[in-house]
């Protein structure tokens, strides 16, 4: 009985991914390459950088004592979504925040979340939540409507 409710769920997602539009496995990011890394972070926090497919131009976009995690290019290349232990307020999941990369200005949107994505029009973001955190591994996808 398990294995066929998994091969259902897996399916539905399999459909819902291939349908939906925040899928993103069909189209290129719209920036450089984005990612976090720790390399000279003598606290082990996460930073975020970006740079040229070739590994040219090098930036680091966060510079403080927070770490930095799943970060997504909006369809337009302007802005990054991701989540962050900045303002962190629980164990169940971490604030998710828009930076404008030109200025660097960060807006949390979000209390709890993980894996934020960006609709292909830009103006939602879809994001994951475990309502029970460490639970039998439910999540639920919410849903973020950047123009209310």
């Amino acid at each position: 009985m398990m294995y066929k409710q998994i091969l259902l769920l897996a399916t539905t997602l399999t459909v819902y991914a291939c349908s939906n539009p925040f899928g993103s496995e069909n189209r290129p990011e719209p920036g450089p390459i984005v990612f976090t890394s720790n390399v000279d972070q003598k606290n082990g926090n996460m930073a975020l950088f970006t740079m040229n497919d070739d590994g040219t131009n090098l930036q680091r976009l966060t510079n403080d004592s927070y770490s930095y995690y799943r970060a997504k290019w909006s369809p337009d290349g302007e802005k990054l979504a991701f989540t962050s232990t900045k303002n962190r307020t629980s164990f169940k999941g971490l604030p998710i925040f828009i930076m404008h990369v030109k200025t660097g200005s960060l807006t949390q949107i979000v209390d709890l979340g993980l894996s934020p994505v960006w609709s292909r029009d830009g103006k939602k973001i879809a994001y994951s939540r475990d309502p029970r955190y460490g639970g039998e591994g439910r999540v639920d996808i919410h849903i973020f409507d950047l123009e209310s």
